[in-house]
C-alpha cells in the first residue's frame, strides 16, 4: 500500500505548502503527498483541474528546487511526487481515508 500524506490546502500561493511538505517528507517520507484544495466561500479560487493544477504542482516543485540548492532539508522534497486533488466541503472526510497523514498547518 502507497504511503500518502494529504495536505489541506486553502491558497494558492505555493511558499504556504513548502514547509509543511519538507517535514512530512522528513518525517514519513511518503510515497506521495497530496495537496487537497477545499471548495468553500472563503476559499473560492482553486486550482481549476488540468492545466492550472499543473502550473501550481510545477511551481512548488521550482520553489522546492530552488531552496535545496542551499539547504539540505528541502533536497528529499524534490523527489516526491507531488499532486493537486479539489473537493467539496461535504468531502472534507475523504480525505482521511487512506492518508498515513494530513496536514492542516496551512488552513486559516
Amino acid at each position: 500500500m502507497k504511503r500518502i500524506a494529504r495536505i489541506i490546502g486553502f491558497s494558492q500561493n505555493e511558499a504556504t505548502y513548502i514547509d509543511s511538505i519538507a517535514a512530512l517528507q522528513r518525517q514519513l517520507q511518503p510515497d506521495k503527498i497530496e495537496i487537497v484544495f477545499v471548495a468553500s466561500e472563503q476559499n473560492p479560487e482553486q486550482p481549476a483541474k488540468g492545466r492550472k493544477q499543473s502550473v501550481f504542482v510545477s511551481r512548488l516543485h521550482d520553489s522546492i528546487h530552488d531552496l535545496a540548492k542551499n539547504h539540505s532539508a528541502y533536497r528529499p522534497c524534490e523527489s516526491v511526487p507531488l499532486t493537486v486533488e479539489n473537493i467539496r466541503r461535504e468531502e472534507l472526510n475523504s480525505i482521511f481515508k487512506g492518508a498515513m497523514a494530513v496536514d492542516v498547518s496551512a488552513a486559516p
